[in-house]
C-alpha cells in the first residue's frame, strides 16, 4: 500500500465551524511523518488558530469568475506539493473547478459533514453536495444516514467512506479548569459568576433551534421550575434568527435570563462552568459539541439526529428528547436539571470513558489514514467523462 506523506485540506473559510475545528484537529494530531498544509478562500470570519508548523494558502478569490483563483487553485493541486486532496466545499462549481486543476494523479475526496435531513430540506444544497460527490474519488461522511442518500444519486457504494468526528486533543488529556478561572470567563463573558449557566454553543440559524430551547424553558419557569442563566454562544450565520430569539425571551419576560454571545475560544472552560450543554437541533451530522460534552464528562442533553443516538445512550452518558418536540425538550431539561449530583458525576464519567475510547485521534487518524493510502492507490477515473456524465451531457 502507498504511504500518503503530504494531505492538503481545502475549505471555503476558516470561520468559527464545525469543519474548520476538525481540520485543525486533524492537522494537529496527525503524525510528523504526515505533512498536512491547509487552504481557503474566503477572509470573513476567521477564528480557528493552525499551528505554526502547518502551511497555510489564503487562495484570492474576488467572485466565481477571478482567474486568478483558478491559477492559485492549479499551484496548491501541483502534484510535486501534495498526494491527496480533501476538499469541504459548499458548491458543485467549486469542484468542477477543482476538477479541471488537478493533474490525473492527484486525487480528491469530498466530505460531507450533515445527516440527510439537512438535505431533504434543503434541496440546493444537497444536489451540491451530490454533484461533487459524484465529481470526486472519493466521498467521507460523518453520519450513517448520507450514504444511503448519495448511493439515491448515485454514488456508487464503494466510493463513501463513514469516518467519526475526532475528540479535540485538549480534551484527551486535560487540566479541568478550576471555579476561580471559570468565574473570571463568565465575568469577561458578562455573564453571571453566581449561577452556573445552561449552555447552547452553535451558530444561528433555524437547524439549531434557539427558539425552541427558549419555548422549552419558558415553559419550564411557568410550571415553577428553578431555571439558570442560559448562554447563546454562536456566529450569527442568520443574524435575523438571533434578534427573533432576542424578542422571543422578551415577550415572555424570559429576557434577564438569556445572553446572547459571540462564539468563545475558551470552550472547554465555558463548557466546565455549565450547569448542562444543550444541543437542540433539528438536524445535525455528528456534532463536535456533543463530542466535546462527553470527552469534558459534562451534563449534557441533545436530541435525537444524526449521529447523535450512536454517540448518547439515554440516561448512561447523557439526556435525549425528540427533534422538533418543546415538550419533550422541556421534559429532558427538567430531568437533566433535577438529576442528583452522584448521577451526573457517574454520568460524565461513563462519558468521558466512552467518549475516549471510540473517538480519539488514535482510533480516527488511522482510519483516515488508511483511506487516504486506499484512495491513492486506485486509478483515477477519466474527469471530463466524469463531469459531462454527472451534468447529464453524456449516456
Amino acid at each position: 500500500m502507498s504511504a500518503v506523506t503530504r494531505v492538503t485540506f481545502l475549505i471555503n473559510s476558516f470561520g468559527p465551524g464545525g469543519a474548520q475545528r476538525q481540520i485543525v484537529e486533524v492537522c494537529e494530531q496527525m503524525p510528523p511523518e504526515v505533512q498536512t498544509s491547509v487552504a481557503w478562500y474566503d477572509r470573513t470570519g476567521e477564528f480557528p488558530q493552525l499551528p505554526e508548523n502547518i502551511e497555510t494558502l489564503i487562495l484570492p478569490r474576488r467572485n466565481r469568475y477571478d482567474p486568478r483563483f483558478a491559477t492559485a487553485l492549479g499551484r496548491l493541486c501541483s502534484k510535486s506539493r501534495t498526494d491527496v486532496i480533501h476538499a469541504w466545499l459548499g458548491a458543485s462549481s467549486l469542484y468542477a473547478g477543482l476538477v479541471r486543476q488537478v493533474p490525473t494523479k492527484v486525487p480528491v475526496i469530498t466530505a460531507v459533514g450533515c445527516s440527510r435531513t439537512f438535505f431533504d430540506t434543503n434541496p440546493l444544497e444537497g444536489r451540491a453536495h451530490a454533484v461533487a460527490a459524484l465529481l470526486a474519488d472519493h466521498t467521507t461522511v460523518n453520519c450513517h444516514d448520507v450514504i444511503d442518500w448519495l448511493c439515491e444519486r448515485g454514488v456508487p457504494r464503494d466510493k463513501i467512506t463513514f469516518i467519526a468526528n475526532i475528540v479535540p486533543h485538549w480534551a484527551m488529556e486535560r487540566t479541568p479548569s478550576t471555579p476561580d478561572q471559570q468565574r473570571a470567563l463568565l465575568e469577561e463573558l458578562g455573564l453571571p459568576t453566581d449561577v452556573a449557566p445552561i449552555v447552547h454553543l452553535a451558530r444561528f440559524d433555524a437547524f439549531k433551534n434557539h427558539d425552541g430551547l427558549v419555548r422549552a424553558l419558558i415553559a419550564l419557569r411557568k410550571a415553577g421550575v428553578e431555571v439558570p442563566p442560559v448562554v447563546m454562544a454562536g456566529r450569527h450565520f442568520e443574524p435575523e434568527r438571533a434578534e427573533h430569539v432576542r424578542q422571543l425571551a422578551a415577550r415572555e419576560g424570559f429576557d434577564d435570563l438569556l445572553h446572547l454571545i459571540a462564539p468563545v475560544r475558551e470552550v472547554a472552560t465555558l463548557m466546565e462552568a455549565a450547569r448542562l450543554v444543550v444541543l437542540p437541533s433539528h438536524s445535525e451530522g455528528l456534532p463536535n459539541v456533543v463530542l466535546e460534552a462527553l470527552a469534558l464528562g459534562r451534563p449534557l442533553v441533545a436530541t435525537r439526529v444524526g449521529e447523535v443516538p450512536t454517540m448518547v445512550e439515554h440516561g448512561v452518558n447523557g439526556v435525549l428528547c425528540d427533534p422538533g418536540d418543546d415538550d419533550d425538550l422541556a421534559r429532558a431539561l427538567k430531568e437533566a436539571l433535577e438529576m442528583p449530583a452522584s448521577a451526573v458525576a457517574e454520568m460524565g464519567r461513563t462519558a468521558q470513558n466512552r467518549c475516549l475510547a471510540t473517538y480519539s485521534g488514535e482510533v480516527i487518524l488511522a482510519q483516515q489514514r488508511a483511506l487516504y493510502e486506499r484512495v491513492i492507490e486506485q486509478p483515477r477515473t477519466a474527469w471530463m467523462s466524469r463531469i459531462q456524465r454527472a451534468m447529464g451531457l453524456q449516456r
